[in-house]
């Protein structure tokens, strides 16, 4: 007998459940039928404890060894509703489901505002390599909302107004911007100006002047990591469209003119191709060759638009698909046209257009934004269809019937699908820009009041795929720059099997025009483990140089993304990056004490806030046997450190002491320095009698 007690008290010191259950049962399709390869999900509230399993071809699935306590089950499938209950293991437990249609609308929400400044008219969204959103309407009055943490600061002036500029991140970590006018409008003095901020010192830098002054070009980047200018309004008063090009090299900060286009536009919407031509689909398509500088032209679109004739506004925007197609999204039809069609959609492979599907309303200038998970997101504009079937319409501004209407479109099936009406009704003076954690903020062109609009909300609008279940998550990647042709490993959590990884390029958005990277790559991969090793496209007209969301999914369930960036060679660091430290003011304490502060301190400069990520590992838990640790922190602008204090929960448990390791997250926008970790032992107070 003496025997089995002190078995039995091992037992409980190395924390070995005794009570360890089944949890199991069956997932059904609609109509009755076993539904194979499901997702199912065991998981404690916390997510200390995960099982992940897929169903076999009978719909079953059966977890082992679960130890008793309260648990969130879920069970996941693409194209049906997520659906979750609460079990509580004490024995074996049998749960089954029935699938069911996903009616899932997304969620909007208003998170911030840009006060005291309003975007108007001439406003520009980038995502910086922070992970921030960086918006202004001229340079003069930039902001930046960061999504980890809520807070919004302002940097400084340009000092140099560029009203209607565009905008892109450069691969140095640079935000880039470009043409303009002192006022906004064409008639209020073209510049020629082009200039940098640099998030990592919060601080500006006049770069060479464009050779012409253009108010609106359409912007592409280019493999060798150079920008093409296109067309635009040139510096004669008035509106003097221009059909000229240049090319901007940051190597040598140089502008050298080339091959002119047919016919004078502003904004054309524009790429590359996977082939290595550009096309421009506004007043009219045309391909350039980047070899030769030369421009020709490019199959029609298959509708007459509005104000294409003039060179006015583009009524478009165009995505890069992940099958390779160009979605031309958004209309405005001429009145002989009695069925206009949202959506053409152009084949590299053969130069040709064909006709898309319409999605509820029928909208010109919509704003768009490609997903990780390969669907698109289409968001407001201007209403362009039947008077007898308009939404509810709005003036935004000087603007008339904007809506607030939002719809996903998958390009595999074809299917448009609903999601909820947003709280402001826009127009194409939005801003809308992916973030890592895979919401989409718009703001901009919204309001009754001023000439487009005097509504200053920043709004969120969370997809469909945040409401299914257990993310899986990236813990560490082996490096933020990655090199066409190289390999990334990534160390994954919260799925035993990821299906895809994807990078998936970063917007820069001058209104509802993207000149960022227009790249969503499927990479081939291998898992072993829960280490992914992927490989880069070896080619700079496929992985095209620049910042990118990198995401693991499980199905159509991404993680948040890592911010990483592709160059042809091996980048040097960026430059002037904060070096970040790690400190514990205590490496053993015991339950019920005074803990241990965290220390997080920054050499650099200190001008703007600098969001730090931490990570977490270690017998002990958090939220339980400590306080709630934060995943990640700001410095306040101007301040050097934060800090905050790791508290020790006081049970009543006999158990073996435990540890806590709190590090430094790598990423691209701060250096890691010594130290970057500490480890806290937690002693137990608690004493074992009889």
């Amino acid at each position: 007998m003496r025997h089995l007690v002190v078995v039995f008290i091992f037992l409980i010191l190395l924390g070995t459940r005794l009570d360890a259950a089944v949890v199991a049962g069956s997932v059904a399709l609609p109509g009755g039928a076993a539904a194979a390869a499901v997702r199912v999900t065991l998981a404690t509230p916390d997510l200390w404890w995960f099982g992940e399993t897929r169903t076999d071809a009978s719909g079953a699935y059966r977890f082992v060894a679960v130890p008793a306590g309260s648990y969130r089950l879920g069970v996941s499938r693409r194209g049906f509703a997520y659906q979750e209950t609460t079990v509580t293991v004490a024995d074996d437990v049998a749960r089954s489901f029935t699938l069911a249609n996903d009616q899932n609308r997304g969620r909007w929400s208003i998170v911030s505002d840009t006060s005291p400044d309003l975007l108007e008219g001439t406003g520009s969204g980038v995502l910086t390599p922070n992970g921030e959103m960086l918006v202004c309407h001229d340079t003069i009055d930039p902001i930046v909302f960061d999504p980890a943490s809520g807070a919004r600061w302002f940097p400084p002036s340009s000092g140099t107004p560029q009203g209607c500029h565009v905008a892109t991140a450069l691969t140095n970590g640079d935000l880039y911007y470009a043409g303009g006018s002192m006022g906004g409008l064409p008639q209020t003095r073209v510049t020629r100006v082009s200039e940098v901020y640099h998030r990592s010192t919060d601080s500006w830098t006049k770069l060479a002047d464009m050779q012409i002054g253009r108010w609106y070009p359409g912007i592409v980047r280019l493999p060798d990591e150079r920008i093409l200018l296109i067309g635009g309004e040139g510096p004669e008063e008035g509106y003097g469209r221009t059909n000229t090009c240049e090319i901007y090299d940051p190597r040598t900060n140089t502008y050298a003119m080339t091959g002119s286009f047919d016919l004078p536009s502003e904004m054309p919407p524009a790429l590359l191709l996977q082939d290595g031509r550009v096309m421009k689909t506004w007043r009219f398509p045309e391909f350039y060759d980047i070899a030769s500088g030369a421009w020709r032209a490019a199959p029609r679109l298959l509708q007459e638009r509005l104000g294409a004739a003039q060179g006015d506004h583009a009524d478009h925007e165009i995505l890069y698909l992940p099958d390779g197609r160009v979605m031309a999204i958004g209309i405005r039809p001429l009145p002989s046209n009695a069925s206009p069609r949202m959506v053409e959609f152009f084949s590299p492979a053969t130069d040709t257009w064909s006709y898309g599907t319409n999605p509820r309303h029928i909208r010109g200038r919509p704003e768009t934004a490609l997903l990780p998970d390969g669907t698109v997101f289409v968001h407001g504009g201007e209403y362009t269809g039947p008077a007898g079937s308009a939404p509810t319409l709005r003036n935004a501004g000087q603007v008339p019937t904007c809506t607030n209407v939002t719809d996903l479109y998958d390009p595999v099936s074809g299917a448009w699908r609903p999601m909820a009406d947003a709280n402001r009704y826009i127009h194409y003076h939005n801003i809308t820009l992916l973030m890592p954690d895979g919401c989409i903020l718009a703001t901009g062109g919204a309001g009754p009041g001023a000439d487009f609009g005097d509504d200053d909300s920043i709004e969120v609008f969370e997809p469909p795929y945040l409401f299914r279940g257990v993310r899986p998550r990236i813990d560490a990647i082996s490096s933020s720059s990655l090199v066409t042709g190289g390999s990334l490993t990534i160390d994954v959590s919260r799925t035993s099997a990821v299906t895809s990884v994807v990078l998936l390029g970063t917007r820069s958005a001058t209104h509802w025009i993207d000149g960022g990277v227009q790249r969503y790559l499927a990479l081939p991969f291998t898992q072993s483990g829960q280490t992914v090793t992927a490989t880069i496209p070896s080619s700079s007209t496929v992985a095209l140089p620049g910042w990118y969301l990198l995401s693991v999914l499980v199905d159509d369930i991404p993680s948040e993304a890592r911010v990483v960036r592709i160059t042809p060679s091996v980048a040097p660091a960026i430059a002037n990056l904060p070096l970040v430290t790690l400190r514990a003011s205590a490496s053993q304490v015991t339950e019920g004490g005074t803990g241990s502060t965290i220390t997080i301190s920054r050499a650099g400069s200190l001008s703007a806030p600098l969001t730090v990520f931490i990570d977490r590992a270690g017998s002990a838990r958090p939220g339980t046997d400590t306080g709630v640790i934060p995943e990640s922190i700001t410095v306040a602008a101007g301040q050097a450190d934060v800090a905050f204090t790791v508290t020790v929960a006081d049970d009543t448990e006999v158990e073996p002491d435990e540890t806590l390791t709190l590090s430094l997250s790598p990423r691209v926008h701060y250096a890691t320095g010594s130290p970057a970790s500490a480890t806290i032992a937690i002693r137990d107070d608690d004493s074992l009698t009889n």
